[in-house]
């Protein structure tokens, strides 16, 4: 039987669904670089059954060789950020945690962030921070109906996001959705490998929470050994394309991945 846990963790509310406490994360090697990697079609929903093949990956525009490859599902801690009034933070709780945790897995954990005092970026920036104390493949949801998300700036989540491996995705409801205010949200969720929804209204939110949720745990991980071996800490693009040539029906993908990350400055663990 599921067993739900709610307690107060410097800023996060966990309602953890514990049936076994033993981990089956991918193990990971110090001398590759590892790439999370979503696939949908057209329509959103995730593509299961990909093999290597049908992946290429490249460094800053030079192909890399794919030596780790896994479509298993690792346990996931998911960070809820609800940038809503009080008067409707249980109702969206309700929603949010009924999407992502549909298909869950035993050690999967739902954190929901509190930082109501907070301006919106330092709020996501928190959240993210929190994460970071997880074991699991991290992912934040941030639903915001904030008028002007814009004028926020965005910069210390950026730089924590190019240098930590968290998925980011964003829900905004309108007014939240001028152009400049898209356009960022859009960006950080991009950088990230997650992807940014605009609704038009309250009732996409369990079909979007479902989407997330299916495209959470459908990825597949790729592994690489660098061809530039320099220890200069400097960012490095990451760039992964589909080769379906092969597959029959021919499905045409849409992939999201991380968009790089920083090169270590000594001989030490890669992200």
């Amino acid at each position: 039987m599921q067993k739900r846990h709610f307690l107060v963790l410097s800023g996060f509310v966990l309602a953890s669904l514990i049936l076994d406490t033993a981990s089956a994360q991918t193990p990971l090697d110090p001398k590759l670089v590892y790439v999370q990697v979503t696939a949908t079609q057209k329509d959103g929903r995730a593509v299961v059954g990909l093999a290597k093949e049908n992946f290429k990956l490249y460094e800053d525009n030079v192909q890399q060789d794919i030596v780790f490859f896994s479509g298993e599902n690792d346990p996931l801690s998911i960070g809820v950020l609800l940038d809503v009034g009080r008067s409707m933070r249980d109702e969206m709780k309700t929603v949010a945690f009924d999407g992502l945790m549909k298909g869950a897995g035993p050690n999967d954990r739902v954190l929901l962030a509190d930082f109501t005092d907070l301006s919106l970026n330092d709020a996501v920036h928190q959240a993210l921070q929190k994460l970071l104390e997880t074991r699991n493949k991290r992912v934040l949801v941030l639903f915001t109906m904030r008028n002007n998300p814009g004028a926020y700036s965005f910069s210390k989540v950026k730089e924590l996001l190019k240098d930590q491996d968290i998925q980011l995705y964003v829900i905004a409801i309108p007014p939240a959705t001028g152009s400049s205010d898209a356009d960022i949200l859009r960006e950080v969720s991009d950088l990230s490998g997650g992807a940014a929804f605009f609704p038009q209204s309250m009732r996409s939110l369990p079909a979007i929470y479902l989407r997330i949720g299916a495209q959470m745990r459908h990825q597949y991980v790729l592994g690489y050994r660098p061809t530039n071996t320099a220890g200069n800490g400097k960012w490095r693009k990451i760039k992964v394309t589909s080769d379906t040539r092969e597959m029959k029906p021919r499905v045409t993908l849409n992939l999201q991945s991380r968009a790089g990350y920083y090169a270590p400055t000594v001989a030490s663990a890669r992200p």
